[in-house]
């Protein structure tokens, strides 16, 4: 268990960073609203998901968990908090940066993403935005309207198409790797968090242990 726990599950997360990371970059790009060529916001984002992703890999691997969904939901906390912290772009259009869904403001843009684009379902999507579900719908479809004339199934439709074409970029030399290093360093950061929890809970226990017992002498 250890050996899968370190070279070997370093090496199964690995195959996986490179196999789902391109999508997973192109997915956290779309958040962004960033171009394709240049996209530092999204490689941050992307990079930080695949870090909590890795802390916990032994656990995702071992249960059976998909770690793609678990580092699309990680992504999506991360542009949440960006966005909490004004981290992240807002239209493109007073920005500048010309990416394809650069122009919608960034909860239309994760609805859209997530909606049309990721193909998650209502309740889902709703969850992770931290929303109703009719907030959702209305998000999605008033972006949906920016790529077709018209309401409802047409303009979703056209919008499908449009992200569906967009091509998978490469994941840059060096992002997996720098995932593996802040996870670890993550994961180091989660052990002392749980050691100083139990030795909170000893320190109360043998504090509350010695006061009954001298309630009983």
């Amino acid at each position: 268990m250890a050996a899968r726990g370190s070279g070997a599950g370093e090496r199964e997360f690995l195959v996986f960073a490179a196999a789902a990371g391109g999508r997973l970059l192109l997915t956290a790009t779309l958040l962004t609203g960033e171009s394709p060529r240049n996209r530092p916001v999204a490689r941050r984002l992307l990079t930080d998901a695949l870090a909590r992703t890795y802390a916990v890999w032994a656990r995702v691997s071992g249960e059976g968990d998909d770690p793609y969904d678990r580092t699309r939901a990680e992504l999506v906390r991360g542009f949440l908090r960006a966005l909490r912290l004004r981290r992240v772009l807002g239209p493109a259009k007073a920005a500048g940066i010309g990416g394809p869904l650069g122009e919608l403001r960034p909860l239309a843009r994760a609805a859209l993403v997530l909606r049309l684009h990721e193909g998650i379902d209502t309740e889902r999507t709703a969850m992770l935005l931290g929303c109703g579900t009719a907030r959702v719908e209305a998000l999605t479809a008033g972006a949906a309207r920016r790529f077709a004339a018209g309401a409802g199934p047409q303009c979703e439709a056209e919008a499908r198409r449009v992200l569906g074409a967009l091509p998978v970029p490469v994941v840059p030399a060096g992002l997996a790797d720098a995932a593996v290093g802040a996870g670890r360093r993550l994961r180091r950061a989660m052990a002392w968090r749980r050691a100083l929890a139990a030795a909170a809970f000893l320190t109360g226990a043998g504090a509350a242990a010695a006061a009954a017992t001298g309630l009983w002498r």
